[in-house]
């Protein structure tokens, strides 16, 4: 702990996926360890509501192939330009590039248990990113805790956890809706429609930005509820 954050480095950055797999599996297990022992930590501090947002470049990629991966969609339907908005060469770059990643490991992601299958994806083709907030987010339904989705990447990896454990829907809320193009078949996974997600200000900024505005929105709500007198109490003055 140094007051900004934990120490929990699995590697200096995931494999070349158009070659390796991103990650060996005792590396999946450690970044996975790290987000459940963090959400156990907490919970036994108190907290009963947890957020999820994460930082990087290149991570809407790797969501990208776990996300079609995990679902068969088209990579034309998982890539969303990330960090470069209009920019259609850069897209068609970006959606080739997934669609060469999926035929690379295809043959290494399958397996006759879903939870194992979840795990190959996210090794394969993933980020350690991912593989933490998964095993946050798993840890959020084994302590009966509520968490917040932020935008594509944590989606994703409510998608992934999803596939581990179907009570993931009973704790899983959305926040807002990204712009990326697969944040809405994320989502969907986890029996989230657009209806449902309350901030529709086509965010792109990722890094818990959309769970925070949330986490206060609820918190406003929370004391609304609590404090704010009724009908029948104007009546009273």
């Amino acid at each position: 702990d140094d007051g900004i954050g934990v120490d929990r480095k699995v590697a200096k950055g995931t494999k070349n996926i158009l070659n390796h797999p991103a990650m060996t599996e005792d590396e999946f297990n450690s970044a996975f360890q790290a987000g459940y022992e963090r959400v156990k930590h907490y919970v036994k501090q108190g907290i009963n509501l947890f957020s999820f947002g994460e930082m990087g470049l290149g991570n809407t990629t790797t969501s990208a192939c776990v996300l079609s991966a995990l679902t068969g969609a088209d990579p034309t339907e998982t890539v969303g330009p990330g960090s470069w908005p209009n920019k259609p060469d850069l897209m068609k770059r970006k959606i080739d590039f997934v669609r060469a990643v999926l035929d690379k490991h295809k043959a290494s992601i399958v397996s006759d248990s879903e939870a194992e299958r979840v795990r190959k994806i996210v090794a394969h083709v993933g980020g350690f990113d991912i593989a933490a907030i998964l095993g946050a987010m798993l840890a959020c339904v084994e302590f009966k805790k509520p968490f917040v989705i932020d935008g594509f990447i944590t989606a994703v990896a409510a998608a992934c956890a999803v596939h581990m454990n179907d009570r993931v829907k009973d704790y899983a809320l959305p926040s807002h809706n990204s712009r990326e193009k697969g944040t809405e078949l994320a989502l969907a996974e986890v029996d989230i429609t657009q209806d449902m997600v309350p901030i529709q200000a086509h965010m792109s900024m990722g890094e818990g930005t959309g769970a925070i505005l949330m986490v206060q929105m609820l918190k406003t709500t929370q004391h609304m509820f609590v404090n704010v007198g009724t009908f029948a109490d104007l009546m009273k003055l």
